[in-house]
């Protein structure tokens, strides 16, 4: 008797559910562990978005060297703090003005902060 239960635990029942986890998903590599470099991507992707936005209105201004592209990275952190909008604006402008490519800002802080807070 022993070995016939041990069978059927072994095999399961087949009436179970099937489990989602071990189902294969539709969408190509989506059933891959993310990647360490995931976050880092989209977030980066989300400040380049932001400086074009501000480079489009022709509230930025670039040296003809320098892409949003080239500024994305350090501008990542700023952009996600848990600042307030008001702050942040601050440390953006601070920020952006202090980079070499960087020809000028035509936005003062408060319009940046009302920017910055419905991004």
């Amino acid at each position: 008797d022993c070995g016939a239960a041990s069978a059927t635990t072994q095999s399961g029942s087949s009436n179970a559910p099937p489990d989602p986890a071990a189902a294969p998903s539709p969408v190509p590599g989506l059933d891959a562990p993310p990647s360490v470099e995931s976050p880092i991507f989209s977030i980066e992707a989300e400040a380049k978005s932001f400086l074009q936005l501000l480079v489009d209105k022709g509230d930025l201004e670039l040296d003809e060297d320098t892409e949003v592209a080239d500024l994305a990275p350090g501008f990542a952190p700023i952009l996600t703090s848990r600042r307030p909008a008001e702050a942040k604006a601050t440390a953006v402008s601070s920020w952006l003005l202090d980079q070499d490519g960087v020809e000028e800002l035509y936005m003062d802080d408060e319009t940046l902060a009302d920017l910055l807070e419905h991004w």
